[in-house]
């Protein structure tokens, strides 16, 4: 029978050991087309992406005294306030609405990562809000700016695509040499300062071993997304690094069906609860998305396309997410 801990370093060892995997092959994936390399993303629709955050609305029930229905009541209108706010928003003005997407899932990612990290090195990883806040930037910025740095031109075409969505006329990103030199400086300074830190806090608790790990998964990550083009890694790894971690975080709450299944390595239990929670709100994004995507001019044929208008729904739904995982990390003391 697994206990917590178990469970825990299981998850995030599969996002390590998948991403690792796909280094070595990054000349092959880089000779795909781009259709192909946009297969994550499309997958994330129904595989662990999309439905990661269809369970928000159970974290209300399970985090207080709050009944699942009232739960489910109340998380369906903040998604409803605050994801038809960012909707008028990118009809409004899509490049600001685009800025904040980025900014947000940038904070977003890296709060994933600050809750893993805390979990798995309870009583060994410490630090103040400040120096939390830290790591959030470094976490969360790899894999939205190291792309940037290596691949400027599959970063730029990205963004062009979600912006043409907005404009009659076709949009045309480009990113100077000097932004570049002023990312990788900036996202290098910054990481290096992080893991200094930690560095002289693992050495006066006379524990390395966390420490090394922490700077492995940084590493790894920096290495990932420098070789891997950018709309692929950005796609496996919202799958089976972010996504996952999210899932397993909601699975493990203490007094929750889910994590009694676990424990108990009822799994066929567990996958069905997950599967059952998870649907209903999937499929309603999924009508929401389609909704979205035929506000747009029928023109819009294309994979890449598509694609863009996914991503202008992720970020629709990624507000209100980012409202109650912050609401999680408030309740679970994360940043305390």
């Amino acid at each position: 029978m697994p206990d917590i801990s178990t469970l825990k370093h299981g998850v995030v060892l599969v996002g390590v050991c998948f991403l690792s995997l796909l280094i070595p092959f990054f000349e092959f994936i880089h000779g795909l087309s781009y259709t192909y390399q946009l297969f994550p993303f499309v997958l994330s629709m129904v595989f662990l992406g999309l439905p990661h955050g269809a369970m928000d609305h159970l974290v209300p029930a399970e985090l207080s005294s709050v009944s699942l229905p009232g739960s489910a009541l109340r998380v369906g209108l903040l998604y409803a306030v605050l994801g038809g706010l960012y909707t008028a928003w990118w009809f409004i003005d899509a490049v600001t609405a685009l800025l904040f997407f980025i900014v947000l899932t940038w904070i977003h990612w890296g709060q994933g990562d600050l809750h893993s990290i805390k979990e798995l090195q309870r009583g060994q990883y410490a630090g103040g809000p400040w120096i939390n806040f830290l790591y959030v930037v470094v976490r969360g910025g790899i894999p939205m700016l190291v792309p940037l740095i290596a691949h400027p031109e599959l970063y730029a075409r990205f963004i062009s695509s979600v912006l043409s969505l907005f404009s009659t006329a076709q949009v045309i990103i480009s990113f100077s040499g000097s932004i570049r030199l002023f990312t990788l400086l900036v996202m290098g300074s910054l990481t290096v300062i992080s893991g200094m830190y930690h560095l002289a806090k693992a050495t006066r608790q006379g524990s390395l071993r966390p420490w090394v790990y922490t700077q492995f998964e940084t590493v790894l990550l920096w290495t990932y997304f420098l070789t891997l083009p950018p709309i692929f890694a950005v796609g496996v790894y919202f799958c089976v690094w972010h996504s996952l971690r999210h899932i397993a975080r909601i699975s493990l709450v203490k007094g929750g069906k889910m994590r009694d299944f676990l424990i108990r390595s009822d799994y066929r239990s567990y996958l069905s609860s997950v599967f059952s929670q998870a649907t209903p709100l999937s499929i309603v994004s999924l009508a929401c998305i389609v909704g979205i995507y035929f506000a747009f001019p029928s023109s819009l044929n294309t994979t890449e396309s598509m694609i863009a208008v996914y991503l202008v729904c992720i970020s629709i739904l990624t507000l209100p997410h980012f409202a109650i995982v912050s609401w999680m990390d408030y309740k679970e003391k994360i940043w305390g």
